[in-house]
């Protein structure tokens, strides 16, 4: 059944269902028969709430996530589910896999801005500026001076 791209896929929540839609390549990837998301993921919707697909066969196969942990991708197929070829990891491990790999599509916020720079951001945050207000004077989105504002990014400044 074709679908628009992005659309969610309502699931059956049996692993056995899904199990026998699976299309195993030579590499060895489980793929499921549904369109991927625009950004590479498959996404299974649950009545009123979803998850990503590769997450639900590793908790179905594997066991649970822990709490902020990220399952990966040995392989780098995003819409691969195949629990051999996925791995829980922090953030910061499949970003440092990603570099490993060169498959980071941008250089980090930090090394955009510099020190004077993101002292200035956060006096402007501190007096309640906008994030979208400050970002406009700077190279960088609104969801980077967001990162600075939670001591996601340039926590040491």
């Amino acid at each position: 059944m074709d679908r628009p791209l992005g659309k969610e896929v309502r699931t059956p929540y049996s692993i056995t269902d899904y199990l026998g839609k699976v299309q195993k390549t030579l590499s060895g990837c489980w793929l499921l028969p549904n369109k991927p998301l625009r950004n590479g993921y498959v996404r299974l919707c649950f009545g009123t709430g979803g998850m990503l697909a590769h997450r639900w066969f590793y908790e179905q196969l594997v066991g649970k996530i822990p709490k902020n942990k990220c399952v990966c991708h040995h392989c780098d197929i995003r819409n691969c589910v195949n629990p051999n070829h996925l791995f829980v990891g922090t953030h910061s491990d499949n970003t440092q896999d990603a570099k490993r790999k060169n498959r980071l599509a941008h250089p980090t916020h930090q090394r955009i801005l510099r020190e004077d720079q993101v002292q200035k951001i956060r006096i402007r945050l501190n007096n309640n500026e906008t994030c979208a207000n400050i970002a406009k004077d700077y190279p960088v989105t609104n969801w980077a001076i967001h990162s600075i504002k939670q001591q996601k990014n340039w926590r040491t400044i």
